[in-house]
Order: C-alpha cells, then sequence, then structure tokens
C-alpha cells in the first residue's frame, strides 16, 4: 500500500464496469482501517453525477465521497473530489473542481480544460490528503479497460500510478460473466501489473462454488479408482484411466464411508477420550 520511495499509503478501489459496487468496497475500506486507528481518507479523481452535497466552506462535493467520509470518521474536505462533473442535458456539463464550480464546460471545452490542468489538479488533490491522513482510499469510475477514452483517462489506474501504489479490481457476479470480466479488464488496461487483488461483489449461495480446491475431491477419487474423468473442453484428469461405469458409484461410496470411518477413529474418537478423561 505504501510507496517506498515516497511513503505515500494509497490503495485505489477499480471496478469492471460502473455499479460494480466499487462506492460500497471503498466504503467498506476506509470504515475497517477507521477501526484500526488509522486516518483514512477517501478519494475519486473525477465522478459523474447530480447527487452532491454541500459542505462547510461553501463546496460540495459527491454524495458517495461524503458517506465515504463518514465511515471513515472524518469531516468531508473538498480535496476528497479533485473533479465533479454534473450534467445539464445537450449544453454540457458544469465542471465542478476541489469543490468549486468553473461553470458549464461543453464537451469539447472539458475536454480541453483536461489536457491542460486534469492531472495536476488530481495529483495536488491527492497530495494534500496524503499530507494530512495515514491511508487514502481512492475509487476509480467505470471502468479502466475504457479503450476510447484510455489517453484521458485521469479516473482509474492513473492515481495508482502516480506513486506505483497497489489497486484492487472489484467485478459483480450478478451480470453474469464476472470472470470475463476480470480477465478481459486486466488484459485491456494499462498497468495492470499494480492490480495485487480482485474481488468478486455480490456473491450468493454457496462460496463451494468459487472454491479453488473444488477439483481436488474429484482428482482423488478419479485416482482411486482409476477413472478417466473429462469436461470437454475444459479438462482432463487421468487421462490413461477407465472410462466411469455405473458400478463405479458404488466403488466411490465404499471410499467415502471408509474415509468417513477412518476419519472417525484417528480424530473423533481421540478428541472425546482426552474429553472424557479431562472431566473425571
Amino acid at each position: 500500500m505504501k510507496d517506498p520511495v515516497t511513503g505515500r499509503n494509497v490503495i485505489q478501489v477499480l471496478g469492471t464496469s460502473s455499479n460494480a459496487g466499487k462506492s460500497t468496497i471503498t466504503m467498506a475500506i476506509c470504515r475497517f482501517l477507521s477501526r484500526k486507528g488509522y486516518r483514512v481518507a477517501p478519494f475519486k479523481s473525477m465522478n459523474m453525477s447530480l447527487n452532491s452535497v454541500a459542505i462547510e466552506g461553501g463546496y460540495e462535493i459527491p454524495r458517495s465521497q461524503w458517506l465515504q467520509a463518514f465511515a471513515a470518521s472524518t469531516p468531508p474536505l473538498k480535496e476528497m473530489s479533485a473533479i465533479l462533473l454534473k450534467p445539464e442535458g445537450k449544453n454540457g456539463s458544469q465542471v465542478i473542481v476541489n469543490g468549486k464550480s468553473m461553470g458549464v464546460m461543453s464537451i469539447d471545452a472539458y475536454y480541453r480544460y483536461l489536457v491542460e490542468n486534469g492531472e495536476r489538479v488530481v495529483k495536488d488533490s491527492l497530495d494534500f490528503l496524503c499530507d494530512h491522513f495515514d491511508v487514502v482510499v481512492a475509487e476509480g469510475a467505470g471502468s479502466p479497460a475504457e479503450i476510447n477514452i484510455m489517453d484521458r483517462d485521469i479516473a482509474n489506474i492513473y492515481v495508482s500510478a502516480i506513486y506505483n501504489t497497489p489497486a484492487i479490481l472489484v467485478g459483480d457476479i450478478e451480470r453474469g460473466g464476472v470472470f470475463a470480466s476480470l480477465f478481459g479488464t486486466m488484459k485491456l488496461m494499462p498497468r495492470s501489473d499494480l492490480v495485487k487483488g480482485m474481488v468478486i461483489n455480490k456473491m450468493r449461495g454457496s462460496n463451494d462454488l468459487l472454491n479453488t480446491n473444488n477439483g481436488w475431491p474429484i482428482g482423488a477419487y478419479s485416482s482411486a479408482l482409476n477413472l478417466r474423468i473429462e469436461k470437454k473442453g475444459s479438462y482432463i484428469i487421468n487421462e490413461t484411466g477407465y472410462e466411469a461405469t455405473s458400478g463405479d458409484i458404488k466403488r466411490a461410496l465404499r471410499i467415502y464411508y471408509l474415509s468417513f470411518y477412518v476419519f472417525l477413529i484417528i480424530f473423533v474418537v481421540p478428541v472425546m477420550v482426552l474429553l472424557y478423561l479431562a472431566h473425571i
């Protein structure tokens, strides 16, 4: 989390898409670190939203950063939102920089402003927060793999790249194709080396569905029974084994019951004996 040269403590939460859960995950991390005793500040370099909150000094910041500051138990500051865009129809958007309106800009005028000032505004805001807090939890916007705007994307991995600090990537399993989304984002985005972890959000049901050890029981049975098990187009276990038949079900059940009784004899019975002796 810390840049070894500058000592900046920054972690960024990126998403495979909008509404992947970045704001909520960021808020949770802010709360967690705050409860650990750290002085934590949320940060978002660029946001497009009509939901803003007025804060002390006559400034306004996005509601999401206001809530994240609340979760971090710290007063909301204008530096927590570098650039906020408030759409105003076809005429363009109101551009708010560090809580103060710069007026309504057309898309061309905004891009010119972004090229001339965007990176400086983001870095100055980030530096201010780093100087006054122990940890900055930055939130991305949309996806870091938007190849059509990658040359001017200051909302995503650019923040982590300033000081080579780590990021995590959030995917929403409710949308379907979460693994393709995570993989594709990593392949398309710049500086994917800074992504140090992934979060699958909105997961319901059994955690075993995401357990990387799911294949071990199948592999163990395949070896014990000398069976060849294949998933078309995916994998083959014990390629030199025999094709499974209905009779192998009984063999597998015998192994299951045997392993269960061995477990009882080796682990459960000794523990029960020790507990009995301890209470005599």
